[in-house]
């Protein structure tokens, strides 16, 4: 396994657009659709930002050395979470709705941090849901407000890629209700497509073992930054795309330089409830 500078797929400012836009994949999180008078960027910790002590950058050093020692960051979890196995990365398809999927596999992780069997969960349900079956972007804030409010089910009870209407019933929203948010980053005070999180405080997270779903302009893609990660002196997130296991490195990357790896808007994920699905 990698150390900690040991790294696998770099995206930075030089990484050629045709592996930041594949063809066959979708993406969905478009700048362009965020209204023109967004109010000023609030942090994103609860109530007030002060409730989570920020690490500084030996702290942060330090932290991801010794989980990266230990083997104990959410990438090695990741190699073990499907029974075992290595957990698939997902398929988001040609929709445009990386900004579920990021959510998604941020409660995936979840999942199998809270000793929960392994479930793949659909991210094509809520994004059909909210966006009325249109083929749409939006932002990891508006999913995680759904998420919170009528959980996720898993692919056996709504597919993953389908857009089938047929799939929106009771037997779906009770298995959804077991994976609710319950616990976690998001400011409930401001709209969905202005929840914020410095890169300082993202990288805090990361080294708390709190995946983060995170939406990039500068990418308009929203993908989960879940680990964190030393590459020439400094700690970068890693996470997982949802292009499949064949994009990247079995799907993930590693943001590093200030301008890749900043969020434009984020949500952390830290409880999901109880359940036996």
């Amino acid at each position: 396994m990698p150390s900690s500078h040991d790294v696998g797929f770099v995206i930075d400012d030089s990484t050629n657009n045709d592996v930041l836009n594949p063809k066959g994949f979708g993406k969905g999180f478009d700048p362009d659709q965020i209204p023109k008078d967004l109010p000023e960027p609030i942090p994103l910790f609860g109530d007030a930002p002060d409730q989570i002590k920020e690490f500084s950058d030996s702290e942060l050093l330090a932290r991801t050395q010794e989980l990266w020692d230990r083997k104990a960051t959410l990438w090695h979890l990741r190699q073990i979470a499907a029974n075992g196995q290595q957990m698939p990365t997902l398929d988001q398809g040609q929709e445009g709705y990386c900004w579920n999927y990021s959510l998604v596999r941020a409660m995936m992780y979840i999942r199998a941090m809270q000793n929960q069997k392994y479930r793949r969960l659909s991210a094509h349900a809520a994004a059909c849901i909210i966006k009325n079956y249109r083929n749409e972007g939006g932002w990891c804030g508006l999913a995680y407000d759904f998420a919170m409010k009528r959980g996720c089910p898993s692919v056996e009870f709504w597919p993953e890629k389908s857009q089938s209407r047929t799939h929106d019933n009771p037997r779906t929203w009770e298995n959804a209700a077991g994976n609710k948010i319950i616990e976690g980053y998001f400011d409930e005070s401001v709209a969905v497509y202005n929840q914020k999180l410095t890169l300082r405080q993202l990288l805090t997270l990361l080294c708390l073992g709190i995946p983060v779903a995170a939406d990039r302009f500068r990418w308009s893609h929203s993908t989960c930054d879940h680990t964190p990660i030393i590459k020439d002196g400094r700690v970068w997130p890693m996470g997982d795309n949802s292009w499949t296991d064949g994009w990247g490195d079995k799907g993930t990357y590693v943001f590093v330089g200030d301008s890749m790896a900043r969020a434009d808007g984020a949500v952390a994920v830290r409880a999901l409830n109880a359940s036996v699905n």
